[in-house]
């Protein structure tokens, strides 16, 4: 069985007669023919049988039939002219899609409606993420080339732009965050592809590459964080709300949005929903964490007065040479600081690691095992140190 297409100005403009006497506009393509041998007994012959391949796609274009007022006629006309245009689109797409092209069309879509059209339907866990790296795109885009956030056409995306957002990615983040963001940047070009605004990905060929574990330069211990209460931060607000965070395990975007009416003083609890994973948190806040609160406040207003997160870190690093810390902080060591610190407890303090992930608020246990991986290597190393006594 064989199909062939024959050429012709696909698809053609059709008007269906509704019950109410109106005229339906829609298109109708057509999709080649199909020919297969039937068998006939009466004639005891093979005969060719050929069937038609088409299919319509509704317009939701409605003339009015025996228009006879001037603006019935005149809203006719537009709607036709209308009609027509769509079609003369519809049939550019097929033919340059035909010959593995782009068309003049699609290339002048607006890339970054079509991200928003494609985060409004996408329906998966990892929404949080797409979304994420679609504004941290927008945003570098901003910074380096002048691009507004508000469009850029396909046409304008090239390898060398996204080449540049990946060594953004790698610079601005560390872990597993870099690679995480970049293959769900590469899952929304591969889905343009399909769409056919490009012919292939911008991205294809370009990696992202899994940094390296640097938890253990990251953390900060007991010893360390009581150097940091005692030095002087440059900026009071900033040191109340990193030690804040150091108790709660908060992320910056978390404590920067944090308000009085996530606090419940009754229980001495705090509850919110993380802005990254979506996911509620419950958690118990003990002495320290109410101190740094300060008391209740307005329920809309903010806890924490802060600048933004590159002003934050600039504050963490002078913070940390003056405490006489020798590590390079920022925001995000108060997370694993507190992960890990609670993970090295000892005796009735020890915390098992169920607990630890519901502080952080982690979706699966295996997040938050990495961290017993980091106490492990502490401690062997603590072990390694210990002086050879000559024996």
């Amino acid at each position: 069985m064989a199909t062939k297409v024959k050429q012709k100005d696909n698809p053609r403009l059709v008007e269906q007669k509704l019950s109410d006497g109106r005229i339906s506009l829609h298109l109708e393509y057509y999709l080649g023919y199909t020919e297969k041998k039937v068998y006939d007994e009466a004639t005891d012959t093979l005969k060719r049988v050929i069937t038609h391949n088409r299919k319509k796609e509704a317009l939701n274009i409605i003339l009015t039939a025996n228009a006879r007022t001037p603006a019935e006629r005149e809203q006719n006309k537009r709607f036709i002219e209308l009609a027509n245009t769509i079609r003369a689109q519809k049939d550019e797409l097929l033919r340059f899609k035909a010959h593995g092209q782009v068309s003049p069309t699609k290339k002048n879509t607006n890339f970054y409606e079509y991200c928003d059209n494609y985060i409004g339907n996408y329906k998966k866990a990892d929404v949080r993420m797409i979304k994420g790296v679609f504004e941290q795109f927008k945003t570098y885009l901003n910074d380096t080339h002048g691009t507004p956030k508000t469009g850029l056409k396909v046409k304008s995306l090239n390898p060398q732009m996204i080449e540049g957002f990946k060594d953004h990615l790698e610079e601005s983040f560390r872990g597993t965050t870099p690679h995480s963001y970049f293959a769900r940047f590469k899952k929304l070009l591969n889905s343009a592809v399909k769409e056919g605004l490009f012919d292939r990905s911008p991205a294809d060929g370009i990696s992202c590459k899994k940094l390296p574990d640097t938890l253990t330069k990251n953390i900060l211990s007991i010893d360390e964080i009581k150097l940091l209460v005692k030095a002087h931060s440059g900026n009071d607000e900033v040191k109340r709300a990193f030690l804040f965070s150091l108790n709660t395990g908060l992320r910056w975007c978390d404590v920067k949005a944090l308000r009085f009416e996530n606090i419940d003083f009754a229980a001495n609890r705090l509850k919110l929903e993380q802005q990254k994973t979506g996911h509620w948190v419950n958690i118990d806040l003990n002495p320290m964490a109410l101190r740094l609160i300060g008391g209740k406040g307005n329920p809309k207003h903010l806890v924490f007065t802060l600048p933004s997160a590159n002003g934050a870190n600039g504050v963490l690093k002078y913070w940390a040479d003056r405490a006489k810390i020798g590590k390079h902080i920022t925001w995000h060591c108060a997370r694993h600081s507190i992960a890990v610190n609670l993970l090295s407890m000892d005796g009735e303090l020890k915390t098992d690691i169920k607990t630890v992930s519901s502080i952080l608020g982690h979706s699966s246990l295996k997040m938050t095992e990495k961290y017993l991986h980091v106490v492990d290597k502490l401690k062997k190393e603590a072990v390694n140190n210990l002086p050879d006594f000559g024996m």
